[in-house]
């Protein structure tokens, strides 16, 4: 066991870190123990080459970069499996062996998302409700932790893997610090799709 193996949490962290993967680095990345559970976080959009915020549409709705979030980060124990389970009360704050957490990748991107589309909701503007179809199922195990599958209502999906990523931790085992690379493969809706049923 790594933990038990580990003196201090910034050793399990480093151990588990070392286990690289060729050509893409860490299996994940590793947060204190004390991560685990959820966190309100505000995010800021200061810049992106996605190609939705290219859509001239938002900046006639007066959206515009950047722009503030605040959502939901939620954080569970490195070794939860593929099926894993809160088991106190959904808030995914059992850690009863106290190791090092990653990150819920599919609670984030959806907590993200609503929190995406309330923001831009809130311009009053009927085109970028439009532009924000609701996510219809979310694919992520922390097993697989590169992959992570969305499908939307309106019969598009999109494909969000990481190809390369580093961390590392401060002395004391406190602060990660971290940067990853990843591949989005966006997936748009079929002719005659809407919210996932063909039209007749």
């Amino acid at each position: 066991n790594v933990a038990t193996a580990a003196e201090t949490p910034a050793e399990t962290i480093r151990i588990l870190s070392s286990k690289t993967i060729p050509g893409l680095g860490p299996p994940d990345i590793y947060y204190p123990s004390y991560f685990v559970g959820k966190w309100k976080v505000t995010k800021i959009i200061a810049s992106s080459d996605d190609n939705f915020w290219n859509d001239p549409k938002l900046k006639s709705d007066g959206v515009s970069l950047p722009l503030t979030l605040v959502s939901e980060m939620r954080f569970v124990p490195y070794d939860a499996g593929k099926d894993f389970t809160d088991g106190n009360g959904g808030d995914g704050s059992s850690n009863p062996n106290g190791v090092p957490a990653i990150a819920d990748r599919a609670f984030n991107e959806r907590s993200y998302y609503a929190s995406l589309a309330n923001a831009l909701n809130s311009s009053n503007s009927k085109t970028t409700k439009a532009s924000m179809p609701s996510i219809q199922s979310l694919n992520w195990t922390p097993t697989n932790p590169n992959v992570l599958s969305l499908a939307y209502a309106d019969g598009s999906s999109k494909e969000v893997k990481v190809t390369k990523r580093s961390s590392d931790v401060s002395a004391d085992g406190s602060g990660v610090f971290s940067s990853e690379f990843r591949r989005v493969t966006d997936v748009p809706s079929s002719e005659g799709v809407a919210g996932g049923v063909s039209k007749n």
